[in-house]
């Protein structure tokens, strides 16, 4: 099996509920995703693929992310915006953005230093 990871970094605010329906103080993180991505063979130019190509899906995915508040966007209205729905948010995007023939293998995402999730199907 052969992997590729490439990885991005963004901003972006999120306000968990917790226990008890208790809510956290919005908050900015700067995001730092990673994402694996495999093939059991290399296509016939000896890639998993092309990394500029791997980034700039991941890069398109992330970008309306940027500096936003995920409490707007309409996942998280029904998912609290943990770490790890983050990492499932990005995984199911960029699942069907990818080639057929490539598998995502997982997203993690760090909130902060010491702090990562990762989701993988």
């Amino acid at each position: 099996m052969f992997t590729i990871t490439v990885e991005t970094e963004f901003e972006a605010q999120h306000q968990l509920t917790l226990s008890g329906d208790i809510k956290e103080h919005p908050h900015f993180h700067q995001w730092l995703v990673e994402v694996d991505i495999s093939r059991a063979e290399l296509n016939k130019l000896g890639l998993v693929m092309d990394f500029r190509s791997a980034q700039g899906s991941l890069d398109a995915i992330i970008k309306p992310l940027s500096g936003s508040n995920f409490g707007q966007i309409e996942f998280f209205k029904r998912n609290n915006p943990s770490a790890e729905n983050v990492a499932r948010y990005l995984f199911e995007r960029l699942k069907s953005q990818l080639p057929a023939e490539v598998t995502l293998d997982f997203v993690k995402v760090r909130e902060k230093p010491g702090c990562w999730a990762k989701f993988s199907r």
